[in-house]
């Protein structure tokens, strides 16, 4: 099996990238210390100074700007001869450094109280010579030599090489071996060149042959490129349902998929000229792929999509076969879960299925989750295996995973039947459960979870689960991890993390209906001490959704040159309606050319409507559309509908001939028809009630027995309005407008 270079590689990345991650780099660095010396501690000896701890062959590492993070460990640390560790490395930072007075003072101050730490700190500043000193000196200068004894042979080893290769051109081309799925050490070397030379590392396939011929030769490295372009073909690997190991690969495996790589990026529509068992040769290659599939397979899928999806599944059923609960087989599922969103839609139906028999390993069934919950399977279809699963099943961590789906899919059933579930467990059960729902459902720092679909994360759900997960993950129980140096974050962790969460996302949700979840947590969240933190969140939601969102540099540079923004969002597009219908009420009212008083003949409401669709559509400039008469999912219409560009959320205008209605019949419908019917829609929030006025009634009796005109009633329709506005939960705003198509002839006949 071929990991050599793989390992290499892996060594040279981590030296590299852990000293860059501080938490991780001071984990490894104590961890080599923790080993080293219960190996010491066994021969009698303390372990007190870094160089002990093997410093030289880990990964972790420290340099200049790291002296007070050092320092800052020689306090923490518990242990009085993990103190001197980090004193003895502090002190060689500080030599490093140029013995800067600042760092000197640092040390002392750190040091002061403690006899121990201030006698070591005097020897090191002023060090005896001993035996100890003598022999870490000697170590560090017998590692140096051994090192560049080390390069002198690699550099000797490569001018051998280049000095064959150049001789022997066509070995690399055919080595000629009977057996055709052979490959040459020199074919190993060239690649290993070709590996050490490429930027990207992360896979096993090198496609940039052409790095090669600065230090190879152009002769050489075309030679290796014909040679493993005409290869990949020659070999079948096994899969691993067919006896292969799942965890290592052969070097001819990786040979055969450099040459594929390299033909499909040089090769036009290189799938599209495969045959069906060159498909499934290439598949075999790509399942043992480092870091996720090779971009090509999925153009061998869009070509071969049912064989393809046939080896994805035989190999995922036998991989969940053979999985237990305390092992997973670290196969195919992971990389089908991580980068082949574009299978998920054809394996997702025939997985779900699989679902219905519980897989044996957690781990198996979240990526399982996570193909299905992104895939297009319908929503129902999930919740209906979800709610049969969160009856039946026992495990916690399991129904944990299904209960999260189902919330992601059915948030009100799921939360129903998770609160009747929760008393059946024992206290540390149902906190387990609870935990591990919640992180799953939102994901943690480090983890999507099993990327549930979102159908959870409005105002009503959110709240709900705010008080559900409140009451089990309870603050006053909570890891308190500040100053507590480097920690691995556990189940607990990640809980309060996605416990905290959902409070950020009902935050991050625009308009009325977050801000009425924020308030009644105010007033009704399960810890009386929570409650004045939500009164906070709600008052400071209720200011910047009063601010507005900003404008973007487009928006502002439109404004200045039109005095007009394009909307870009709900609120926008119904402040756009609104200053429309006032322009075309000014127009109506005041205008030089108006043609009031041709309107005044009209006498059924769509001919008004019509008229006043067609002045909106010639106003627009592009900014959005109208619709009229737009019918809705339970058949009935709606006059009129602003529609912005690229966002859902259209404004419902509903348009009435004053004198053909009551006054209470207009109170009716506009809280009937325009709230409870037209902005019921999740996407629309805001609506404009729009009145003509013909002059053919000159009042109108109101509810609560007032009679009023024109000018009053729209006042009065306004006030109510408002009130729905604020009572109502799908109601932000609402506008009501009126145009009256008498005021021209009024002021005219008041002329002298």
């Amino acid at each position: 099996m071929y990991e050599a270079g793989g390992l290499r590689d892996l060594k040279g990345h981590l030296s590299k990238s852990v000293p860059s991650w501080s938490e991780l780099n001071d984990a490894i660095f104590w961890e080599d210390i923790g080993r080293e010396r219960a190996l010491d501690r066994k021969e009698g000896r303390r372990l007190t100074h870094f160089i002990q701890g093997g410093y030289w062959k880990s990964f972790a590492r420290f340099d200049t700007k790291d002296f007070g993070r050092t320092v800052q460990m020689i306090g923490e640390r518990d242990l009085l001869d993990d103190k001197l560790v980090a004193l003895s490395l502090a002190f060689s930072i500080y030599v490093d450094s140029g013995r800067k007075p600042a760092d000197r003072k640092a040390l002392w101050r750190v040091a002061s109280g403690d006899g121990a730490l201030e006698a070591e700190l005097g020897k090191l500043m002023h060090p005896p010579v001993d035996s100890t000193r003598r022999k870490h000196k000697q170590s560090e200068r017998d590692y140096e030599r051994s090192q560049r004894e080390r390069e002198r042979k690699r550099d000797e080893a490569h001018r051998s090489w280049r000095d064959w290769l150049s001789k022997n051109v066509d070995h690399l081309r055919n080595p000629r071996f009977d057996d055709p799925t052979a490959v040459s050490n020199a074919q190993e070397y060239v690649y290993e060149r070709l590996r050490c030379l490429s930027e990207d590392r992360n896979q096993y396939t090198y496609s940039d042959w052409n790095v090669l011929e600065p230090e190879l030769g152009a002769e050489v490295a075309r030679a290796f490129r014909d040679g493993v372009v005409a290869y990949w073909r020659k070999n079948s690997p096994k899969l691993v349902s067919e006896g292969a190991p799942a965890n290592s690969i052969s070097f001819s495996t990786i040979l055969g998929m450099v040459g594929l790589g390299i033909e499909a990026s040089e090769t036009k529509d290189w799938a599209s000229n495969l045959t069906e068992a060159e498909a499934g040769i290439a598949f075999r290659y790509a399942v043992k792929e480092l870091n996720g599939f090779p971009y090509w397979l999925q153009h061998v899928f869009q070509r071969f999509p049912d064989l393809i999806t046939t080896l994805v599944l035989t190999e995922i059923n036998y991989e969940l076969d053979q999985a237990t609960k305390d092992r997973e087989l670290h196969y195919l599922l992971y990389d089908v879960s991580w980068s082949g969103q574009w299978l998920w839609d054809r394996v997702a139906p025939p997985m779900l299925k699989r679902l219905r028999r519980e897989p044996d390993n957690l781990q198996s069934l979240e990526k399982l989750h996570k193909i299905i919950n992104g895939s297009s399977i319908s929503s129902n279809e999930i919740a209906r295996l979800a709610a049969r699963k969160s009856r039946t099943l026992v495990r916690i961590d399991n129904l944990a995973v299904w209960f999260a789906t189902w919330a992601g899919v059915a948030p009100q059933e799921a939360l129903e039947a998770l609160e009747d579930r929760l008393p059946s467990f024992a206290d540390d059960d149902g906190l387990q459960l609870v935990m591990g729902f919640i992180t799953r459902l939102v994901g943690s720092h480090h983890s999507s979870g099993i990327s549930a679909r979102n159908a959870f994360r409005e105002p009503v759900h959110l709240k709900r689960l705010i008080e559900i997960v409140h009451s089990i993950v309870r603050i006053e129980d909570d890891i308190d991890r500040v100053g507590k140096g480097v920690y691995t974050p556990n189940l607990r962790d990640n809980a309060q993390n996605a416990r905290d969460r959902l409070t950020s996302l009902l935050e991050e949700i625009p308009g009325k209906a977050a801000f009425s979840a924020l308030h009644l947590l105010s007033r009704e969240h399960p810890h009386d001490s929570a409650r004045s933190w939500y009164l906070l969140k709600a008052r400071r939601k209720a200011q910047t959704d009063a601010e507005g969102q900003k404008w973007s540099a487009k928006q502002v540079l439109e404004f200045h040159r039109e005095q007009e923004r394009t909307p870009k969002n709900h609120q926008e597009l119904f402040d756009l309606a609104v200053h429309r219908f006032s322009d075309l009420k000014a127009d109506l009212e005041d205008g030089d050319s108006s043609v009031a008083t041709t309107l005044l003949k009209i006498e059924q409401e769509v001919e008004m409507r019509n008229f006043l669709s067609w002045e909106l559509r010639r106003r627009a400039n592009g900014r959005y559309t109208i619709a009229n008469e737009d019918e809705l999912a339970d058949a009935k219409r709606i006059d009129l509908r602003f529609f912005g560009t690229g966002f859902d959320g259209p404004v419902p205008i509903e348009l009435k001939l004053a004198e053909k209605w009551s006054g209470s019949k207009l109170f009716e419908r506009l809280e009937n028809q325009l709230c409870r019917d037209y902005l019921r829609d999740r996407h629309s929030s805001m609506g404009l009630f729009v009145l003509v006025n013909q002059g053919r009634q000159s009042t109108w009796r109101i509810p609560g027995g007032e009679v009023v005109d024109f000018a009053k009633l729209v006042q009065r329709l306004q006030t109510l309005g408002e009130t729905l506005a604020r009572e109502m939960l799908g109601v932000d705003a609402v506008k009501v407008l009126g145009i009256d198509l008498t005021a021209r002839a009024q002021r005219e006949a008041l002329k002298p």
